[in-house]
């Protein structure tokens, strides 16, 4: 199954590189990321990736595509030394600049594929 994928927050595309493993197929993937090496990383994995910008300009970039799979990391520069340890009260908080959805598709390969594996 090709599916339109958007990874949110997506350093250096963990969900991304486990939708590959699991046998998903991207018709279109984007990825949304501040931190230039988590980028260039990317870049260099994922080469037909198209970079979406900071997450808040992440629909100006991605137009009215239809996205079939949204997955996101949690935005840990506001815990890290990046975010000067300031955690979820910093003024920045990018983790309520995400939501998350998926289309029935998605939600019927995913659980068709744990349910195969659970079954071997």
């Amino acid at each position: 199954m090709k599916i339109n994928y958007l990874e949110g927050f997506s350093g250096y595309c963990g969900f991304g590189l486990g939708l590959l493993q699991s046998g998903f197929e991207f018709n279109k993937h984007w990825y949304s990321e501040i931190g230039k090496y988590a980028i260039a990383n990317t870049r260099y994995n994922f080469p037909n990736a198209i970079y979406a910008g900071p997450i808040q300009d992440v629909s100006s970039t991605i137009g009215n595509e239809c996205i079939d799979l949204f997955t996101f990391g949690w935005p840990c520069q506001d815990n890290s030394i990046a975010g000067k340890r300031k955690g979820q009260i910093s003024d920045t908080q990018r983790y309520k600049l995400c939501g998350n959805g998926v289309s029935k598709p998605v939600i019927t390969a995913i659980g068709t594929k744990l349910i195969k594996t659970y079954e071997e």
